[in-house]
C-alpha cells in the first residue's frame, strides 16, 4: 500500500525547531488519519499558504469532524477572511467553544465585512466572546456610528465574568464620547476601587491605561491596589501610574494623592519610582 503520510515525533514529544516540508495530499492525509489530536493540529496549521477555495471543502469536512476545539479554531482563523464564506462562518457563532469563536474574532481584519457574523456574536454565551465582538465592531471606522451605538445600547446593562463586557464598555462610550461622561467617570471610580475583586480592578486599570484618563479619586485607588499585597493587582498598576505620571498634570494629582498617605507607603511608592 502506498504511504499517505510520514510523521517525524508523532505527538510532538522532543523539543525542537523543524522542516518538514510536505505536499498538499501528504497534509490532507495527516490532519484525516493522524491518531493524535497534536499531529491533525499541526497539518491543519501547516496549510496556512494554500488557497482557500483549495481546502475549503476538506475544511469543512474536518470542522464538522473534529472534536479538538483548537484544531476548529484553527480552521475557523484561516476561513475567517474570506467574506464569500459567510454561510458556512455560522458554523463557527454555534460552535460551543468560545475558543473557537475567539480565534476567528481576532483572526478578522475587515469586521464590517463580516458585520452579521460578529453582531451575532455579541449574543454569545461566552463573556470573552461578546467583549472581543464588540471591540472588532467598534473598532471599525467603516461601520457606521450609529450601528455602534446600537452595540452599546445592547449591552449597556450586562456586566460579564470580573466586569469584563462593562470595562469594555466604559471604554468605547468614553472613546466615542457618547451619553454623560460624568456618570461614566463615577463608574471607573467605582470599579477601580477595593470593593471590588483583584481582576475587574484590572480590567478598569487597563481601560484606564488606553483612555489615558486619571482623577483623584482613581488614583487613590490605584495607589492602594499598588500597594496590595497581591502581586498580580500591584504589578500592573504600579507601571500604569508610572506611564500616567508622564503626563505632568496627572502627575500633580498622583503626587497628591500619596501625600495623603502614611510615610511607610509613601517610601514604599518612592521605592517604586512612583513617588516623586
Amino acid at each position: 500500500a502506498e504511504i499517505d503520510f510520514v510523521l517525524f515525533d508523532e505527538q510532538s514529544k522532543v523539543m525542537k525547531k523543524l522542516v518538514f516540508k510536505k505536499s498538499k495530499a501528504e497534509l490532507f492525509a495527516q490532519a484525516a488519519k493522524a491518531r493524535y489530536m497534536i499531529d491533525r493540529y499541526d497539518a491543519i496549521a501547516a496549510m496556512e499558504k494554500i488557497p482557500v477555495k483549495e481546502k475549503f471543502a476538506f475544511f469543512k469536512e474536518r470542522f464538522s469532524a473534529e472534536k479538538h476545539y483548537a484544531i476548529r479554531a484553527e480552521i475557523a482563523r484561516q476561513l475567517a477572511n474570506d467574506k464569500t464564506l459567510a454561510d458556512w462562518h455560522q458554523n463557527v457563532v454555534k460552535d460551543p467553544k468560545s475558543e473557537v469563536k475567539n480565534s476567528y474574532i481576532q483572526a478578522v481584519k475587515v469586521p464590517s465585512e463580516l458585520k452579521a457574523i460578529l453582531e451575532a456574536l455579541l449574543k454569545d454565551s461566552s463573556n470573552m466572546v461578546v467583549e472581543n465582538a464588540l471591540d472588532k465592531l467598534i473598532g471599525d471606522k467603516k461601520i457606521h456610528i450609529n450601528d455602534k451605538l446600537k452595540y452599546l445600547d445592547m449591552l449597556s446593562e450586562m456586566s460579564g465574568q470580573n466586569n469584563n463586557i462593562r470595562a469594555k464598555w466604559l471604554e468605547h462610550m468614553w472613546t466615542l464620547n457618547v451619553g454623560d461622561k460624568g456618570t461614566v467617570e463615577k463608574e471607573f471610580e467605582r470599579l477601580s476601587g477595593p470593593n471590588y475583586e483583584f481582576r475587574t480592578r484590572l480590567n478598569i486599570a487597563a481601560v484606564l491605561k488606553k483612555v489615558k484618563f486619571i482623577n483623584a479619586r482613581i488614583a487613590a485607588n490605584m495607589l492602594d491596589a499598588t500597594l496590595s499585597y497581591n502581586g498580580r493587582l500591584a504589578a500592573p498598576h504600579a507601571e500604569i501610574l508610572k506611564e500616567m505620571k508622564k503626563n505632568k498634570a496627572y502627575n500633580a494629582i498622583i503626587q497628591a494623592e500619596i501625600a495623603k498617605l502614611s510615610p511607610d507607603k509613601q517610601q514604599a511608592l518612592k521605592t517604586m519610582e512612583i513617588k516623586d
